[in-house]
């Protein structure tokens, strides 16, 4: 992907390249690799991802733990480090809610075990 992106563009223009690039590479049948973070959940566009992840816009992610952690709490909870996605507003006794995410998938065995059982049934994280 070209190097031209900046956060100073309005991110309406941002998002509009970046879907080109994204037809362009599935028209040249290239593969899209995405490196993301916790950001994605913290800023409510999940969904969107978990969109372009479906749509097969998305061969291959690379994440850590944080992204996996804050992605299974918002699927089980609505938050992202106790602040409810949807509202951007602090929850009662959300900030518990990481912690509780966590636990959850260990208890289950871990995330293919949890959606398995069906405690989770969305998110990024759910193996294809």
């Amino acid at each position: 992907m070209s190097s031209n992106f900046s956060i100073e563009k309005p991110k309406s223009a941002v998002i509009r390249e970046v879907a080109r690039e994204f037809i362009r590479a599935r028209e040249e049948k290239g593969k899209i690799l995405v490196v993301a973070g916790p950001a994605i959940v913290h800023t409510g566009a999940a969904e969107h991802f978990e969109k372009l992840i479906q749509r097969g816009f998305v061969d291959l992610l690379f994440g850590g733990n944080g992204l996996a952690a804050h992605d299974i709490e918002n699927a089980l909870f609505g938050t992202s480090l106790g602040v409810n996605v949807e509202h951007g507003a602090f929850t009662d006794q959300g900030s518990q809610n990481h912690i509780r995410a966590i636990n959850a998938i260990r208890g289950a065995g871990g995330i293919r075990q949890a959606v398995a059982n069906g405690l989770l049934k969305s998110g990024i994280s759910i193996p294809a």
